[in-house]
């Protein structure tokens, strides 16, 4: 299932001189992440407002006029999945792309509900049962996959299916002359915190075998893990971007340790990797809940995450 019918931005700026890479053109890439938008009668998510987050995040980057090629969003769009959520997020995103003046293209993530984000993104079109939400898009010589790693169930770890990983291939296969940047919600790397992170073996060495045979590929962006963290996958960069909604203190390897952080990554890319750098958004680091799995009870850390 594919998302490319719902791409509406404004007209982008003029491609820039060649980077130096043979020639290529660079391409300049906002990285955005869980911004956890929640439905106005949700329960406030630590006690702060992930919407407004994102917008401030967003203006601080239109309001130094930098100039960009597309940004990418790679998940939990929202808290919970609520349709009323994804109005929210609909809205943001149709904003974003006015004030960034350039396309965003995202993907899901395990916080996300396909079927309330089909009725609001894709007119109500339902995905089939275990279907993922797939897109492919061409920037100015790159190309763009984005993949939906959501799992089957709540707190799966990061997985494909048989049909994604079909897919992907032909993807790759169809443009192994294109620099290409594949996005999707959960890292393929080890966390540094231990309840935060993690991926189906089984889809992660399909994942790697597809690699190994196209090497245009330049670099892997994800979200999830609420912290910024720069690794390599089979010698390709990787990105993770800690996100808008809030961070972890990655100090706190036992722990969920909650802070008011809020970054993005601006990327310049070229035909051999990418140069990432995280802003801070403005948020200060400040402890917002800390939560012991192996003292403090369940049911404290679904309060303090809106439910």
């Amino acid at each position: 299932m594919s998302m490319a019918d719902m791409q509406v931005a404004p007209a982008g700026r003029a491609g820039r001189e060649p980077g130096g890479e043979g020639g290529t053109m660079e391409l300049h890439i906002a990285h955005f992440s869980d911004p956890h938008i929640q439905a106005d009668e949700e329960r406030p998510l630590l006690g702060l407002n992930t919407e407004e987050r994102f917008r401030a995040a967003v203006e601080s980057l239109g309001s130094a006029g930098i100039e960009l090629d597309a940004a990418v969003l790679t998940g939990d769009l929202t808290n919970s999945g609520h349709e009323g959520a994804y109005a929210k997020v609909q809205a943001a995103l149709a904003w974003a792309r006015e004030r960034l003046v350039c396309p965003i293209y995202f993907t899901l993530g395990n916080h996300d509900d396909r079927r309330n984000f089909s009725r609001v993104f894709l007119s109500g079109r339902m995905p089939e049962d275990g279907e993922r939400i797939n897109e492919a898009v061409d920037i100015k010589g790159y190309r763009l996959l984005l993949l939906d790693s959501n799992g089957p169930l709540p707190g799966s770890p990061g997985s494909f299916t048989a049909d994604q990983l079909a897919w992907l291939s032909g993807q790759l296969a169809a443009a192994a002359g294109k620099p290409t940047l594949i996005a999707f919600h959960h890292p393929p790397v080890a966390s540094p915190l231990k309840f935060q992170g993690g991926f189906d073996p089984e889809s992660l060495s399909a994942f790697e075998a597809i690699l190994t045979g196209h090497t245009q590929v330049i670099g892997l962006l994800h979200g999830h893990l609420h912290i910024d963290l720069g690794s390599t996958f089979k010698g390709i960069g990787v990105n993770v971007c800690g996100g808008t909604g809030f961070g972890f203190q990655p100090l706190a390897r036992d722990l969920l340790d909650f802070v008011d952080r809020s970054t993005f990554s601006l990327l310049t890319c070229g035909e051999r990797g990418f140069a990432a750098a995280t802003v801070d958004a403005g948020a200060a680091a400040k402890r917002l809940f800390k939560y012991d799995p192996g003292r403090d009870r369940p049911d404290l850390l679904k309060r303090a995450m809106g439910g």
